[in-house]
């Protein structure tokens, strides 16, 4: 049964690309809703990000559909919930356009800071994007842009076993909205402050394959508080700021 499941579930997406890609050779726009079908993405923070943190004693939790991946490292696995593409017959194209990570969401915290929460995950490839909610004391501001990134595998499309896609961003760094959002939020030191542009997050990881999966919300996160922050010692912060800023400085002129 779960086998005719995932062959009828490859048949009828297949199918929809072409009836639409039939009726024109422009490309034709579609919205798939993903939240039954195996589709993941996962967001791993950098060494220098998780570094940078963990100096300041910032700690990151997943909230909503948002799980931690155990092991080395600091990574979150978060369900794609709906990805659009475009696609065309002449030439045979699949387009990313975006995908959306309804209900998921990452709560930062950080000792004597009031700290916040990034929900609703959008990878927007019109602009190379990452946008989310940012729910702080003051309230919520709907699909602020938070990462700008490069695309680092552009979109493979394979038909064996199923369809399936996979994809990868690389070289994310905050906007300079988000940059001024996170350094209020959390309090943070103007060594802090003025790293954080030089400052490469990490990378998110799509794979999408035709296995079923049920129970997953598609509803977006919501939050009347933010995060509470944890008890962490934070000694020396100052000079290891400075090595920091020093380390990146030179990696980047190099």
């Amino acid at each position: 049964m779960s086998s005719m499941i995932k062959t009828g579930l490859t048949a009828t997406l297949i199918g929809m690309s072409l009836a639409a890609t039939s009726m024109s050779a422009q490309a034709i726009d579609l919205t798939l809703p993903t939240k039954n079908i195996d589709a993941m993405s996962t967001f791993t923070f950098s060494g220098d990000a998780a570094e940078m943190m963990g100096a300041l004693g910032i700690n990151v939790s997943g909230l909503g559909n948002t799980k931690q991946l155990a092991g080395g490292g600091l990574a979150f696995d978060m369900p794609v919930t709906e990805v659009a593409v475009s696609t065309s017959l002449i030439p045979l194209k699949i387009t990313p356009e975006s995908g959306e990570a309804m209900g998921s969401a990452l709560g930062f915290s950080r000792q004597n800071a009031s700290g916040f929460i990034l929900a609703n995950f959008d990878l927007d490839f019109s602009r190379n994007v990452l946008t989310a909610d940012f729910i702080g004391v003051g309230g919520t501001i709907k699909g602020m842009d938070i990462f700008n990134f490069d695309i680092d595998q552009h979109l493979k499309v394979s038909l064996d076993g199923g369809l399936s896609l996979n994809m990868s961003v690389s070289d994310m760094y905050l906007t300079t909205t988000a940059q001024s959002k996170f350094a209020s939020a959390l309090k943070l030191e103007s060594w802090a402050v003025a790293a954080m542009p030089l400052l490469d997050f990490g990378t998110i990881k799509v794979d999408i394959d035709p296995s079923l999966r049920f129970g997953l919300s598609d509803k977006a996160f919501t939050a009347s508080v933010v995060p509470e922050a944890p008890q962490v010692a934070m000694m020396g912060l100052g000079l290891l700021g400075l090595a920091f800023v020093s380390h990146r400085r030179n990696r980047r002129g190099a």
